[in-house]
């Protein structure tokens, strides 16, 4: 058997000695879009109902501060930037997603890269890309490492295992030694923590940003020297033995520094939980091959069983209820909103009868004989005739990865959601695209991306 301890020394010394030159291209690349998308999605989210939530309490919670959030000028503390940005990125459900632990990795370690990177100011564009790597790569296989029991329980894996992706990234811009990141991931697992009862609330987008915040404050905690006890995730009673029955150790070694956990990163078309997304994929191809909204008699889905468990509601009291509503996602797509930020809202679904009937003639079945990135989608049309797209990859996922024309016209939806000019998206996705050559990435804090 795997030596557990060993398996974690390995990992952190991985990430640790990990160089942006020694980084392959096609990983390079996926890194850079993950960047961009992240980033993006944090502006976009800025105005939304939890991160103006969010808000309202720090400013109610402590004074001015000198690190500004992603999208938000005023100034707080670093620990409140690094909340504020992991909120606003998770709170459209927009983020990206590592396919097979259906992590939010990217969102709560930029969180708090970011945050350090404006507070520290200087840190390089490489430098930026070498720390978030490094700590995707650790929260990405420390998700791999718990068997799926661990989401089963009601784990939000993005608030279980977020922070040490998050701790690691900020470890590695502090420039920690390496006692130092084994002590800050150490306080990163402990306080691990997320539940899925909150999905379709508020409180879920706060699990990404404590995240964020946790996983920063453990990398300041352990260079002040606070120390915890070093095998925090695999030891007797910790991370480990808490979150899951039988940990796989393997996972955080196999394949190491030749399998990148990145390139099994989906960027997300639509703005809600992939789950649904192989049903909305069906939809928009059957619409795309000439069958008309106002055809449609009938709207048939055989889904994964998760697809059900995650996204069956059937009120529409909050936006929230909308991205968990499967029926509500596929009529909005089959009127043509799949990919508008907008109308992912209550208030949109209520002005749009169009929308509301539809609904009502949609029906969902769940099948165990599909997987997660499947769906069978069947249209029956008012004259009788039924088209049927079966999906067996989904846009955006590691099998049919997100194209930089897709990521920009996903950018630009976001910005102009916030009012922001056409013109201000271009030149802010333009420096987001060129962040491996900037000579600073606190550009990308508050709103100084969009500045001429």
């Amino acid at each position: 058997m795997l030596d557990e301890r060993g398996a974690v020394a390995g990992l952190l010394r991985f990430a640790r000695e990990l160089r942006w030159s020694d980084v392959p291209t096609p990983v390079r690349e996926r890194t850079i879009q993950g960047v961009v998308d992240t980033v993006g999605v944090m502006l976009g989210g800025v105005d939304s109902d939890p991160s103006v939530r969010a808000q309202a309490v720090v400013a109610r919670t402590e004074g001015t501060g000198v690190v500004r959030p992603v999208g938000i000028d005023r100034a707080v503390s670093w620990a409140s930037a690094a909340w504020l940005s992991g909120i606003s990125g998770h709170a459209l459900d927009y983020d990206d997603t590592h396919w097979v632990t259906i992590l939010h990795g990217s969102n709560p370690t930029l969180a708090a890269a970011l945050a350090v990177a404006d507070g520290s100011g200087a840190v390089t564009g490489e430098k930026l890309l070498t720390a978030y790597l490094a700590g995707f790569e650790v929260a990405a296989r420390v998700a791999r490492s718990m068997p799926t029991e661990h989401y089963s329980r009601g784990w939000h894996i993005t608030g279980s295992t977020g922070g040490i992706g998050a701790a690691v990234a900020a470890s590695r811009l502090l420039e920690s030694d390496a006692p130092t990141l084994t002590m800050a991931v150490a306080h990163a697992a402990n306080t691990g923590s997320g539940h899925r009862q909150h999905f379709g609330s508020n409180a879920k987008p706060v699990n990404s940003g404590n995240a964020g915040r946790n996983g920063l404050v453990a990398a300041l905690l352990a260079q002040q020297g606070f120390d915890a006890d070093p095998a925090g995730i695999e030891g007797r009673v910790g991370f480990w033995r808490v979150m899951c029955d039988v940990p796989e150790p393997g996972a955080l070694v196999d394949g190491l520094g030749s399998t990148w956990e990145m390139l099994g990163n989906g960027i997300k078309p639509y703005p809600c939980g992939v789950v649904s997304h192989p049903a909305l994929a069906g939809t928009e191809r059957l619409l795309g091959n000439g069958t008309l909204a106002s055809d449609i008699d009938s709207v048939e889905l055989l889904v994964h069983p998760l697809v059900v468990e995650l996204t069956g509601k059937d009120s529409l009291h909050s936006d929230h209820d909308v991205k968990f509503s499967i029926r509500t996602l596929v009529a909005l797509t089959c009127q043509g909103h799949g990919r508008d930020v907008t109308a992912y809202s209550a208030e949109f679904v209520r002005s749009r009868p169009e929308v509301r009937e539809l609904f009502g003639r949609i029906s969902v079945t769940a099948s165990d004989r599909l997987g997660t990135d499947q769906a069978v989608v069947t249209i029956t049309r008012k004259d009788g005739t039924r088209a049927v797209e079966k999906v067996e990859t989904t846009p955006g996922s590691p099998a049919d990865p997100i194209s930089w024309e897709v990521l920009r016209d996903k950018f630009t939806r976001l910005i102009a959601a916030r009012g922001i000019s056409p013109e201000q998206a271009a030149l802010a996705f333009g420096r987001l695209r060129d962040v491996e050559t900037l000579p600073d990435v606190s550009v990308f804090t508050g709103t100084r991306v969009f500045a001429q």
